[in-house]
């Protein structure tokens, strides 16, 4: 469960309801619980509350009160419902009816399918429930295969109506979108007209086990939901043309509920009758399906909805009915009269169509002769049966000219073949000619005569035929703007990076606009966006701080960087010693191309000097040879036109002869 996980026999909710076993987990998980009061098996859905403020919880309350008070057959029974605290954590908690046969969705798992026959009468028990809640103001909402359960009648209830939480398309997951209407993708409310648009999705699903217009995302499976009708298949047999109108792309083109029943109960009767549904826990004994192929059940199916016309409708037939210019006997079948507080019977007692023979041959023998006369009468009867038969498929089967259907919807075209009577097989194939879902021709083509019963191929299109991606990476941009023109791709700019391995101007990356995570190799649609990031080249540079560096750091740092070395002129330096660098350019700081030029020059040592033999003289003598070894004057003591007595640099006395720095000052004592 979302948000934690609960261990079923260590908590009892609301001081009431013991789990036992977790069924089912997603949203929200659902329990197989005892109530403690009673000692009955109940299910319990439970949620965690998260951040919600006292409209939320006062919205919950009211939405459970209102399906508490609902009471149909053919919907999960409400027993309680509140908040509690479970595991420190609150919860909002559900009880419903447990019913023992599990859920479509159960069934649809465990790979079964069902008939039409049996999808129309699972089909009929959801419009009664829906058509009774939409009566009473409340809307399903988040109608799927997992809401619809089964008791040990085999019959189907509907569970949830009234207690979905509203879900913006943004917030949709994958599994609610699969059967979510097309308004839901625009953010519309769900309506009567969602619901009923989910029930036929789900009856196409339980069928022929795939889920019309999924696709691996939310975006994708509400985008092909847009302005489509359902693709209906031969599959769905009378019942393809009813749930077409079911699920059209615009609500108000869609049946009621009610008449979504109404109009199943028009088709049952071109439909054998139902087998019981193969539901979890309720095995069918060989029996028990002889039994159901040639017996009306024992209970009648409950009341459908409300027709005003009071002509019955015969499903199975009774009486005699007009089938190609010949009589046929449908034996004791039962009617279904429309009123809604009737039953309605699929297939009667004794439901068999046979061919009544023009005479009755009783072979009764009372001479040999009069055996011999009977005996060549029917060998006589048989060979005309044969020759009428040979005379019937060879001459006398119907034929029809093959309808151009290029260009219509798969849902069109099949409507258009419906009446006459082929076997239709649906072959799909990619074009970049017709669009998704609609027909790209006939085998036989148009305009061919076909007998009726014979097979037709209808060819529908997958869309444009696919694309095979490229590695564009590496490649110069132009080539890669005409490689996708040719493959019919649009090409996206996406900017430019920088690189330090691919040239300026080639790809340095690529994506699919919609599936980043396809790679080279994937085949994607005509008109699929593939961005392109090309390189700027390596990243520009900034000159590093070299000063004080001895020589092989510099150099080092500078090939880190990506910059050369260029040695410059070597200098004496006062300050920084011998082999260090004291020079630099560019200086440090400006920003460069990658391979860029830095001159780098090095200490030699200091500047020294030898301090001139200038004592015993004068002043103008004593200036004269310290100014030519670049030495100042400092401070002067004593008297400048006596003889130089002493000579100090800092504070510290020098002699002629020794080693000083070129520019120091020097102090002078005279006598």
């Amino acid at each position: 469960m979302s948000g934690f996980d609960l261990t079923p026999t260590a908590i009892t909710v609301a001081g009431r309801y013991k789990l036992t076993e977790e069924i089912g987990s997603g949203e929200s998980s659902m329990y197989l619980a005892t109530d403690v009061r009673t000692s009955e098996p109940v299910a319990i859905q439970v949620r965690p509350v998260g951040v919600a403020d006292a409209t939320t919880v006062l919205a919950f309350r009211e939405a459970t009160e209102k399906a508490r008070s609902f009471d149909h057959p053919a919907m999960v029974k409400v027993f309680d419902a509140g908040l509690d605290v479970v595991e420190g954590e609150r919860v909002f908690f559900i009880v419903l009816e447990h019913l023992s046969g599990g859920s479509l969705r159960d069934m649809l798992d465990r790979g079964r399918r069902l008939t039409p026959s049996q999808a129309l009468v699972v089909g009929l028990d959801a419009c009664r429930a829906l058509s009774y809640a939409h009566a009473q103001g409340a809307i399903h909402g988040d109608l799927r295969p997992s809401g619809l359960q089964f008791g040990p009648d085999r019959r189907a209830r509907l569970s949830g109506i009234g207690l979905a939480v509203p879900t913006a398309s943004g917030n949709l997951n994958l599994e609610r979108a699969r059967y979510a209407a097309p308004e839901i993708g625009r953010d519309e409310p769900a309506s009567e007209k969602s619901d009923v648009y989910s029930l036929a999705v789900m009856l196409v699903e339980a069928i022929t086990g795939e889920v019309p217009f999924a696709s691996e995302s939310v975006t994708a499976t509400m985008g092909n939901k847009t302005d489509r009708l359902l693709p209906v298949s031969a599959d769905l047999g009378p019942l393809a043309s009813v749930l077409e109108r079911a699920a059209r792309p615009e609500a108000d083109d869609r049946y009621s509920a009610r008449e979504f029943g109404e109009a199943l109960v028009q088709v049952a009767s071109s439909l054998p009758k139902p087998t019981p549904i193969d539901v979890a826990g309720q095995a069918l004994a060989p029996e028990t399906l002889a039994v159901a192929t040639s017996a009306t059940p024992s209970e009648p199916l409950a009341p459908v909805v409300s027709i005003t016309d009071a002509k019955p409708i015969v499903i199975g037939g009774t009486g005699e009915i007009e089938r190609g210019g010949s009589r046929v006997t449908v034996g004791d079948a039962t009617r279904v009269v429309r009123d809604p507080s009737g039953p309605l019977v699929i297939g009667g007692a004794n439901a068999n169509v046979s061919e009544t023979p023009a005479t009755s041959v009783a072979p009764v023998p009372e001479k040999r002769r009069l055996a011999l006369k009977t005996l060549m009468a029917l060998v006589a009867v048989a060979a005309v049966i044969a020759a009428g038969l040979f005379t019937w498929n060879t001459w006398l089967i119907p034929a029809h000219a093959v309808p151009l259907v290029k260009g219509n919807t798969e849902a069109e075209a099949l409507n258009t073949l419906a009446s006459l009577k082929w076997d239709i097989e649906i072959r799909s194939e990619r074009s970049d000619d017709i669009e998704a879902g609609s027909v790209i021709g006939t085998e036989p083509e148009a305009g061919t005569s076909l007998k009726e019963n014979r097979k037709l191929v209808l060819i529908v299109s997958l869309g444009p035929r696919l694309r095979e991606l490229d590695n564009y990476t590496g490649q110069p941009v132009e080539e890669v703007k005409a490689t996708l023109a040719d493959s019919g791709l649009s090409y996206v700019d996406g900017g430019g990076a920088y690189s330090e391995k691919v040239k300026k101007g080639n790809v340095v990356r690529w994506n699919v606009v919609d599936q980043p995570s396809l790679k080279a190799g994937a085949e994607v649609e005509r008109g699929t966006k593939v961005r392109i990031v090309v390189s700027l080249g390596p990243k520009p540079r900034k000159a590093p701080q070299l000063i004080a560096l001895t020589l092989d750091e510099a150099k080092a740092l500078l090939a880190e960087r990506g910059l050369k070395f260029v040695a410059g002129p070597d200098g004496v330096s006062n300050f920084i010693a011998v082999g260090r660098v004291i020079a630099q350019i560019p200086a440090p700081g400006v920003t460069l191309p990658k391979g860029s030029e830095v001159i780098v020059s090095v200490s030699t040592g200091q500047d020294l000097v030898e301090m001139p033999d200038v004592f015993g003289k004068t002043f103008d003598f004593v200036k004269f040879g310290l100014n030519a070894q670049g030495l100042k004057v400092g401070v002067i003591t004593g008297n400048e036109s006596r003889a130089l007595l002493r000579a100090f640099i800092n504070g510290k006395e020098i002699f002629v002869g020794d080693e000083v720095l070129r520019g120091a000052t020097v102090d002078l004592t005279f006598a």
